[in-house]
């Protein structure tokens, strides 16, 4: 009996992709890739320069906002665009030598300098000195793991170890799925150039519940190449933040490998 033309293809494409067999189950562990916003001061003469890398950006109702610690007061530098530089000259109410730490907090925007930070706290360091992140650091990330699986479009992960966050603050996953920054407007991609965003899109899955679990699904999930977790502001914009905290490629078990390419 001849095969028509037609069905032998639509065998072949069913036998590559596994269509109309079981789900292909996926594995990824994520381990710790600490990618972590940084920052400095510089201090000349009475000029005080700070800048910082790779903070978050925040929604339009709030700002970041630099404090100079002294052991009797908290003074408002000024608003902190992510990436620029502030420079600040100093006065007679806060001289050089009682600084004793350079802070960086998340503020609304929609009121007047507080009289003193708020609890979100996100950049600390001596003057003259580099900015921690305060939230995580790459030693409190060090025993951190997530065991996730995919099984078509729905994913399940389970992480442990992560620091316990501040206040306003989540651990957020992201994932690589080729073709889908069109849908998902504003999301950011990984690596250097746009081209390779383009090409590699990371769009957001969903949050971690305090347990560090997630249960969620995404159109073509099935596709993704990479998963990340990352520390995310609950007043940050629509993108993923640099933040990274771990981070695994999308694998097949090595026992369905095998039975994929013996049904080749």
């Amino acid at each position: 009996m001849r095969v028509p033309y037609n069905a032998f293809w639509l065998a072949v494409v069913t036998a590559l992709c596994g269509c109309g067999g079981p789900d292909v189950v996926r594995k990824v562990t994520l381990m710790p890739e600490a990618e972590l916003p940084s920052g400095h001061t510089v201090v000349a003469g009475t000029t005080l320069r700070l800048s910082t890398d790779g903070l978050e950006p925040l929604a339009s109702t709030s700002r970041y906002v630099a404090w100079a610690s002294t052991p009797t007061v908290q003074v408002a530098l000024g608003e902190l665009m992510p990436g620029e530089e502030l420079a600040v000259t100093l006065g007679s109410a806060t001289p050089l030598e009682d600084i004793d730490a350079i802070l960086v907090s998340e503020e609304d925007a929609r009121q007047d300098l507080p009289p003193a930070p708020s609890p979100r706290v996100r950049m600390r360091g001596g003057l003259g000195e580099a900015l921690d992140y305060v939230p995580v650091s790459a030693d409190s990330l060090a025993a951190a793991h997530c065991a996730a699986t995919i099984e078509d479009d729905a994913l399940s992960a389970d992480a442990h170890g992560l620091p316990v966050l501040g206040a306003g603050l989540r651990y957020a996953v992201w994932a690589t799925v080729p073709g889908s920054m069109k849908d998902n407007p504003g999301m950011a991609g990984m690596g250097g150039g746009e081209e390779e965003a383009a090409e590699k899109p990371m769009v957001f899955i969903g949050k971690l519940d305090e347990e560090g679990a997630l249960e969620a699904s995404f159109p073509s999930l099935a596709t993704a190449t990479l998963l990340a977790i990352t520390v995310e502001s609950d007043r940050g914009a629509p993108s993923m933040s640099p933040a990274r905290c771990l981070h695994g490629e999308v694998l097949l078990p090595a026992a369905q490998e095998q039975t994929t390419v013996h049904s080749h």
